[in-house]
């Protein structure tokens, strides 16, 4: 009882209290001219320094009880772009909130019409559609109320960005980016400028307009210094050169995104290692196109380092988020809870004592029937977190687990190809060109399962047709057209019977490549089914139009040892025969999974 009146006369206080003074200037000089130098410092990705510059002239400000002035508010607004930039949205949300209810009474509508759009920015990046549409129109209702031009770019470029994340309107996205561009005069803030022309590069159909509008955009954000967005946009530029089957061009052009823009960040971040990531995985491919294997091995070892630095990093503030976003969740609810008690005491007050005594005893009882709530919401909280902590790091495990295989056989494969071009003899240079194509096909078998996160079954046509894709490539003998391939798109079949079938077929199709003895005259043409049969059962037919003799079971061949060990995990008995081209055929049916 006691503590339900202590809130009661603490709201009553607060109703009499005389509303909060209008905004002053700032006495203190120091904030002004620091306020230029936190924004490149934001910009530049050098996010600690920029905090703790920050809350030392916030500290100075209270000190001075500079604290109701527009340099004060703008201090706080770097401090929630800093937060931001460094992935710390919850502790963002919780700020940007609080500065938006302080400017209310205060006539500053120009910023208070900026901080609901970077509350709207911050919802977008959380992936809260109807959170980030309901800041806008807050937002939006400012700017036409206030006639604030300077806020329509800003305006427009999130709307133009909320079409393209939540509904991917290209369009709209289109229609409201160009809005944007057309009051770019009136801003001054490069970074808007250059969010609209990132926005209209991201949305337009025509190749020479983006990358137009990409180079407006890089220059924008090189003004500003914002390493980042330059070097993101950048690789988009670095894509279209490519397209644009230009030799020499997009390797100098990817060599200087790395020199003009990643090497020139001094702290390490997020953003900076998938940057780096990214960069060396592309010296990687074209290393590759180059067949400089060597290189190429270099550069995918310095891409895993930076895939696993960013995955280190991501996993650390994981946590922390998951923490902020459930703070600010609480917060809402309080600050709501709250404003609803408000106004039903402020009636209560004007009817009767009666009433303030009956709204006590209810306090109260809602009081402690909250605390009761509250104990079991945080138990439930305290388990979703551990649970979700051991899911993430189980999926990383598994994600690093992935990679490593596929980088050892990438690696074998390419030890191969490189101790193929030392040999002399070609019996020899066949075996390791055979060797490297099945283990190829293995590590494409063995992404297609990895994609498979939920362990769902895999669709067989689809699976088939990938692998029948990668031997066409690799054979300019053979027109996949000219051929019969007959899957039933209704099959869909488990991990453990995938991985044999797709082996099964890989060898098959290679044997046919190889042994297929055609007139000049006629393509090889290849008749594969696989079709439902009886009792559960699947039929697997495949013929070939050659003249070749094939080799008996019992031969040592890799290819039909390959083949017969498949099977055998089939328990599966096969039937050949070469009477008008290779023919074979098995029944089959789906193997049980193992339950762990």
């Amino acid at each position: 009882m006691k503590y339900g009146i202590s809130i009661y006369i603490m709201l009553i206080l607060q109703f009499l209290a005389p509303k909060a003074a209008m905004a002053q200037e700032c006495t203190d000089p120091a904030i002004a001219k620091q306020l230029k130098h936190i924004r490149q410092l934001s910009n530049r990705k050098e996010l600690n320094a920029g905090l703790r510059l920050t809350d030392s002239i916030l500290q100075q400000a209270k000190l001075h009880r500079d604290t109701n002035c527009f340099n004060y508010y703008s201090l706080l607004s770097l401090r929630g772009l800093i937060l931001i930039r460094n992935d710390e949205n919850g502790e963002a949300l919780i700020l940007f909130s609080d500065l938006a209810s302080r400017l209310k009474s205060t006539p500053y509508k120009e910023f208070e019409a900026q901080t609901y759009l970077s509350l709207a920015l911050i919802h977008e990046l959380m992936h809260r559609p109807d959170a980030c549409a309901h800041n806008l129109k807050i937002a939006k209702s400012l700017v036409e109320k206030y006639q604030l031009k300077e806020a329509l770019t800003r305006l427009y470029v999130r709307t133009a960005s909320y079409y393209l994340q939540f509904r991917s309107d290209t369009d709209s996205c289109m229609y409201y980016s160009q809005l944007a561009l057309k009051f770019v005069p009136y801003t001054t803030v490069l970074n808007d400028i250059g969010d609209t022309y990132g926005l209209l590069g991201m949305c337009t159909s025509s190749s020479i307009d983006r990358s137009s509008y990409l180079e407006k955009a890089i220059q924008t954000f090189n003004k500003s210094e914002d390493w980042i967005a330059c070097a993101f946009l950048s690789f988009g530029i670095y894509k279209e050169l490519l397209n644009q089957n230009k030799k020499q061009e997009p390797e100098k052009y990817l060599d200087a995104i790395k020199q003009n823009y990643l090497d020139r960040i001094r702290e390490n971040s997020l953003e900076k290692s998938i940057g780096l990531a990214v960069y060396y995985e592309k010296k990687k491919d074209l290393s590759l196109q180059k067949k400089d294997y060597k290189q190429a091995l270099r550069f995918e070892e310095l891409y895993s380092q930076h895939r696993r630095d960013y995955a280190n990093a991501k996993n650390k503030t994981y946590l922390s988020k998951i923490q902020d976003e459930f703070l600010f969740e609480k917060e809402q609810r309080k600050s709501k809870t709250l404003e609803e008690q408000s106004k039903v005491y402020r009636n209560i007050l004007l009817l009767s004592t009666f009433f303030i005594i009956t709204l006590i005893v209810l306090l109260f009882i809602n009081n402690r029937n909250k605390q009761k709530i509250k104990r079991q919401k945080d138990i439930i909280e305290n388990s979703m977190v551990e649970v979700q902590n051991l899911s993430h790091k189980n999926e990383l495990l598994l994600t690093e687990a992935h990679h490593r295989i596929n980088n050892s056989l990438q690696n074998v494969i390419a030890i191969l190809q490189i101790q193929k071009e030392k040999v002399a003899n070609d019996e020899t240079k066949d075996l390791l060109n055979d060797l490297s194509n099945r283990i190829n096909c293995i590590s494409l078998i063995h992404e297609q399962i990895h994609q498979n996160k939920k362990n769902e079954k895999i669709q067989l046509a689809d699976f088939i047709h990938t692998i029948l894709g990668l031997l066409h490539r690799l054979s300019v003998n053979w027109d996949i057209s000219a051929s019969s391939i007959n899957i039933d798109p209704s099959i869909f079949i488990n991990n453990e019977t995938v991985m044999p079938l797709g082996i099964i077929t890989n060898e098959l199709v290679t044997n046919s490549l190889k042994h297929a003895k055609l007139p000049s005259s006629e393509k090889l043409q290849i008749h594969l089914s696989i079709l439902h049969g009886e009792q559960g059962t699947y039929r697997y037919e495949y013929a070939d139009n050659g003249r070749q003799n094939i080799e008996n079971i019992s031969s040592q061949s890799l290819g039909l040892m390959l083949i017969q060990s498949m099977l055998k995990q089939l328990n599966a008995q096969w039937k050949q025969g070469n009477e008008i081209g290779f023919k074979a055929s098995f029944t089959f049916k789906e193997k049980k999974t193992a339950i762990v």
